[in-house]
């Protein structure tokens, strides 16, 4: 071992980047929250990373006519199920905020959009970084998703994307500010108040289409907390326009937080598509979401 009194050498930035990929471990000097959307595409899936980043770790210089800016570093890299590193991401960024912006900017914090191309099917997980030049910090989160193989023409879903809406006058809890729910109920952070009212949204691909070309797909929510069941919601017919073969239907829907129990929650999705006889007729996808009371 070396003595508590030999200094340490100074790490480059490639060398803090390449230690928080590779560690099994998150770093948190910087605060993130990761969440990668699974986005099918027949040329060529993607995984869309949100990287939540609070602005209050960041370190801003001052600018001449009150801006505050910060600058850094992010990396997001792709692991196979054995181990092995697929496809990597790097980026530089920068954010200038005028004075005026800068304590929404502290409240809301930052919110960067990377997108990550898949190749091929399989698991994957997902470790994406975001470094401060100025106080050399760094924020480190992962996450696995499951990229099905779209060549085999299987009912197929994308990854949801949850947000949040206020609740009208004389609705939900009348404690909750305001401001904070529209901050917190964004897809990147998915932090939610008893009473508000949860839009989502996602994809369906591979899709059999009818005489009218339109498909015929009944969906089914439920609801997990800390893994137990506690909600399962009538099947309701997905409404769609008439579609071309092989196109992505896009759908959206609301649930309301109406009597639900502070904790951590799980939306699974259940789409069926009754046009096809196959065991390929039914896909499912999950989000993970917070609510506080």
């Amino acid at each position: 071992g070396k003595p508590d009194t030999e200094p340490s050498v100074p790490q480059t930035r490639k060398t803090q980047i390449t230690n928080a990929l590779v560690s099994p471990f998150a770093s948190d000097d910087l605060r993130v929250r990761l969440t990668g959307l699974f986005s099918p595409s027949e040329k060529e899936s993607s995984i869309a990373a949100l990287l939540h980043v609070d602005a209050r770790d960041l370190t801003f210089s001052d600018g001449p006519d009150g801006s505050k800016t910060a600058e850094g570093d992010i990396v997001a890299v792709t692991f196979d199920g054995d181990g092995e590193q697929v496809d990597t991401l790097a980026r530089s960024w920068k954010v200038t905020v005028p004075k005026d912006s800068y304590e929404k900017l502290m409240t809301a914090g930052l919110v960067y959009t990377a997108i990550v191309p898949i190749k091929k099917p399989g698991g994957y997980q997902l470790r994406a970084v975001f470094r401060d030049s100025s106080s050399q910090k760094l924020g480190s989160a992962m996450q696995f998703i499951e990229v099905p193989d779209l060549n085999k023409k299987r009912l197929t879903l994308s990854g949801i994307v949850m947000g949040a809406t206020l609740p009208k006058p004389g609705e939900g809890e009348s404690s909750v500010p305001l401001d904070r729910t529209q901050i917190e109920g964004t897809p990147a952070v998915r932090i939610f108040r008893s009473g508000a009212v949860i839009s989502y949204a996602y994809k369906v691909l591979n899709a059999k289409l009818d005489i009218d070309k339109k498909p015929q797909l009944e969906s089914q929510l439920r609801l997990f907390r800390d893994g137990k069941l506690v909600y399962t919601s009538r099947g309701a017919n997905v409404i769609s326009a008439p579609a071309e073969k092989g196109k992505e239907l896009v759908v959206t829907g609301q649930l309301r937080l109406k009597e639900i129990s502070p904790g951590d929650y799980t939306l699974q999705i259940i789409v069926e598509d009754s046009l096809r006889n196959d065991k390929y007729k039914i896909a499912t996808q999950a989000m993970d979401f917070q609510v506080r009371s």
